[in-house]
């Protein structure tokens, strides 16, 4: 091969790697759609969406007789669209006379539509009578 050859060879190759090819156009407009869509959406959640405040239901998960007492499994779900921390949480049990026992516990925080575990400590077993656990109060993060 000549030498003017080899240098035509060399400069088809090069204009070669100067044109994009067709995988390199389809993923660089796939990521551009990406980013415009995560900016559109983000735009929209900061303007137009209103969260709905937190709604902290919770419910009695197990209950295991431990030294000294019982626990109380618990589990809080979020059902609003907006983080609550600080969810305060008491469990009363009713006694035949005299006030009820109570326990309480804070969980630092609640994700929107989701869920954290607690757990109540009670000197009686609270399957035996009407127990109730509810939040008690939360904070904005």
């Amino acid at each position: 091969m000549s030498e003017q050859q080899e240098a035509s060879g060399e400069d088809e190759r090069d204009q070669a790697d100067d044109h994009p090819s067709v995988l390199q156009w389809v993923i660089a407009g796939a990521s551009a759609l990406l980013i415009v869509g995560v900016i559109g959406f983000t735009t929209y959640e900061a303007l137009v969406a209103t969260g709905s405040p937190p709604v902290v239901v919770v419910e009695v998960q197990h209950v295991e007789a431990v030294p000294g007492g019982y626990r109380v499994e618990i589990r809080a779900y979020n059902e609003g669209s907006i983080t609550a921390s600080g969810v305060s949480v008491e469990g009363e049990l009713p006694q035949d006379s005299g006030p009820p026992e109570k326990s309480q516990t804070t969980i630092d925080y609640v994700p929107a539509k989701g869920y954290r575990h607690a757990g109540l400590f009670f000197k009686r077993d609270p399957r035996a009578k009407n127990f109730s656990v509810h939040a008690t109060g939360y904070e904005l993060p």
